[in-house]
This record gives structure tokens, sequence and C-alpha cells, in this order.
């Protein structure tokens, strides 16, 4: 049977894991084509309303956190007294079940639900393709009225600028990217790639991840038939200083890791101009401003210096 490694972190969100955890119990093929371990890294969460709920819904079933829904689904929860982030929680999730050896890795957002057919399918689209050497997406929807969210992602090496486009364009493009949301791989990948860099907190790591994967000859699709939904801005707040900062100093980074000096003022210029249109069209605080700011400075003073 395959074994499937499911990855994902909570961050004062637990409601949202429960919806993610009753989507994965009523998947088709669990039990019969594949069994899930899967991991909950919880980046600081305080009231423990999510570690009581497994504990009461599955007192009868677990040992030292590690709660069983049912013979073919595991749950561990692990608490972490300090906020991880995106790219260290999701390699301190891998490192949690790497014992379990499993044949692939599902990374996905906690504010994620999945279709019943999504793992089904995709698995049955990456062994059907000669190329196992492939990273895939599901096609995902938006949770409140099921239009399209994530259907491929390509970015502008020469701006630095990431977009969400139809998967007709992403197929002919060479310049992909896959959305951190959901991403499926078999392990060897993940383990090929040394994981997610950490050095991305919040934004950025999926870029970063896709353009590493691309170098290494994987592939990157998006496998329409399986499908997630996805609710969006569950972490942190849209406008916040906070929300600017991460967002600058990973997309800014990636670009500053990745493409030659040459254009980095390409980079650096497109962001100040999106600065300056943010304060005068809509009036962003001086705070939020001050937020973008610095993840300039972040960006250029953990990745600018590379060898």
């Amino acid at each position: 049977m395959i074994s499937i490694c499911v990855v994902t972190l909570n961050y004062f969100s637990d409601k949202k894991t429960i919806c993610l955890i009753n989507s994965l119990i009523d998947l088709e093929g669990l039990g019969n084509n594949f069994q899930i371990d899967m991991v909950i890294v919880d980046n600081g969460s305080t009231d423990q309303y999510l570690l009581n709920y497994l504990r009461k819904e599955y007192q009868f079933k677990f040992t030292n956190n590690v709660f069983r829904p049912n013979l073919f689904l595991s749950i561990q929860y692990f608490f972490s007294e300090n906020n991880l982030g995106f790219s260290a929680g999701c390699n301190m999730g891998y490192e949690l079940l790497k014992s379990k050896k499993p044949d692939f890795l599902f990374f996905v957002n906690n504010d994620a639900t999945l279709a019943k057919n999504c793992l089904l399918e995709l698995i049955n689209n990456h062994n059907k393709n000669k190329t196992k050497d492939r990273i895939l997406s599901p096609y995902i929807l938006k949770t409140n009225n099921k239009e399209p969210w994530f259907e491929g992602g390509v970015y502008n090496p020469i701006l630095g600028y990431t977009s969400h486009v139809p998967y007709a364009f992403f197929k002919q493009k060479t310049n992909k990217y896959l959305s951190g949301c959901a991403l499926f791989m078999p392990t060897e990948i993940f383990l090929e790639l040394g994981g997610f860099n950490e050095s991305y907190f919040f934004y950025g790591e999926d870029l970063d991840f896709s353009i590493r994967a691309s170098k290494k000859g994987k592939l990157l699709d998006v496998c329409k038939s399986a499908v997630a939904y996805h609710e969006g801005g569950g972490s942190i707040g849209k406008k916040t200083r906070e929300a600017y900062f991460y967002y600058v100093s990973g997309s800014l980074g990636v670009f500053l890791s990745h493409r030659p000096l040459i254009f980095w003022p390409l980079f650096v210029g497109r962001h100040l101009l999106k600065l300056f249109l943010l304060i005068i069209l809509f009036r962003i605080n001086k705070n939020s401003a001050a937020g973008y700011l610095e993840g300039i400075v972040d960006a250029f003073t953990k990745h600018a210096n590379r060898k």
C-alpha cells in the first residue's frame, strides 16, 4: 500500500485544521490504495483548542499525541513554542515522520480542504506518467465561490514578480512555479532538494523550491482532476506591517538569490514603484509602508550576500 506523509502547519486557526482533518478522513482510496501519516506542526498556539479536540475526539486511540481516527490515518501533533514559519515548520514536519519512510509527501495549508478524489487522483496522475521526477499541485478552487484560485503559476525572471495563470498558459511556459498551498511529490525529490529553504519565513518559499526543482530537471505540473479548496488569508492580515514585510522580504529575496546582479535594480525598482502606488492610490498607512521598506532591507540582508 502506498504511504503518504501529510504535513500541515497550524497558527491560531485550529478550526480550519479540523476541517482539513475531516476532509482527509473522507478521502476515496484511503485504506485501499494508500495510507496517511499526518503531522500537524502547531506554530505557537496558546489555547490548545486543537490538541484538546484531538484528545476528546480520539480519546481511545492516541499515545504521546499521536492520534488514529482509523486504521489507515494517524495524526501526530507537535507543538512548537516559537513560530517556525512555513519552511522550517514543513521541514520539521518531515523530520517527525521520516522514520515512516513515506513514498510521497503532501504539504498542504491548514486552511485548505480536499475533495474526496484529491489524493487518489494525484497518485494516479503521478504513476501513469513516464516521468517520475514530477511535483504536482491539485487544481485549487476558492472555498467561498468555487472559482479557480490556482491552476498554475509563472514568474517574470526580469522584473521579478509572479502570477497565477490559466492552466493552458501555464503548460506553455518554462518559468513555472507551484503554490505552497498544496504540493505533492515523491519523498526522494524533497530530499534531493534539501527541503524548503528556511531563510524564507512566510513568502517566497514555494517559488524558491520550484526554481530549484526546475534547475534539477524536475517537472512541475497541476493535476486538473485532483481538486482542493482554499480559503486563504488565515495566517496573517493582508495589509498589516507584518504582512508587507514578509511578502517583500520573501518575494524580492527569491529573485536576488536566483538572478544575476544586473537584474537587481529592476527588482527593487518594481517594489519601490509598487510602494509608491500603494501610498498614493490605496493610502496605506505609515506603519504598513515602513513594513514594506523593512522587507526590502531584509531581502538584501538574507539573500544578496550569496556565494
